[in-house]
């Protein structure tokens, strides 16, 4: 959306510049040595429309930015509710053949390749997920666990909670406030009666970069 709304800016720029220079063109080719103060002014009259034409849709730009970024995350809860039974049917941590808990990649490799297809998240929030995964399994081989829920597993790991159904069914009542943070990217806070995540969303690309909660 983004991305569509600085296209259209760029397209009336260059369209003004184009007619701006055919008609000046045009004016010197028919009034040579002639007075053209009238020609002038209705081109500086054209000129002022494209302006505030040009200058509307910048601000239109900027005025939805917000909600662009808010957007992304309201389509976040959406994948979600309809993947969600998918996704915690995946067994990350289980026994392996010494009956210690291990990580199992294979379903690791399931789940990233949903979060890719969701269209929602960046590389970077793939990339950190990878890490987490890489980390728990680090953990388990210390811990040498063999029974309950694994450790650093005991959560939604998209949701961070252990009820994650609870914002998941109230999704549509879920309000969301937009702030830029200092390094650029947007800070999308969304909730519902007190269960609040904070998501980070790049400028570029519009993706989410990290959920976590405060």
């Amino acid at each position: 959306m983004l991305e569509n709304s600085k296209d259209n800016v760029q397209k009336l720029q260059i369209l003004f510049g184009t007619f701006y220079t055919a008609s000046i063109r045009k004016l010197i080719h028919i009034n040579k040595g002639k007075t053209i103060k009238k020609e002038i002014r209705g081109i500086v009259f054209t000129v002022m429309v494209f302006c505030l034409l040009v200058f509307s849709c910048s601000s239109e730009q900027k005025g939805n930015s917000h909600d662009d970024y808010a957007s992304v995350v309201r389509d976040f809860f959406e994948w979600y509710a309809g993947n969600y039974e998918t996704m915690s049917g995946l067994d990350f941590a289980k026994p392996m053949q010494d009956s210690f808990y291990r990580i199992d990649f294979g379903q690791v490799e399931e789940y990233l390749a949903l979060l890719r297809k969701a269209g929602v998240f960046s590389e970077k929030f793939i990339e950190d997920k990878i890490a987490f995964f890489r980390q728990g399994d680090s953990n388990l081989a210390i811990v040498r666990q063999t029974d309950g829920p694994a450790v650093g597993f005991e959560s939604d790991l998209l949701l961070l909670s252990q009820e994650p159904e609870y914002l998941l069914d109230n999704r549509k009542e879920i309000s969301t406030s937009v702030s830029k943070g200092k390094g650029g990217e947007h800070v999308v806070v969304a909730g519902y009666s007190g269960d609040t995540l904070v998501f980070t969303v790049g400028h570029s690309t519009g993706l989410v970069d990290s959920i976590f909660r405060r």
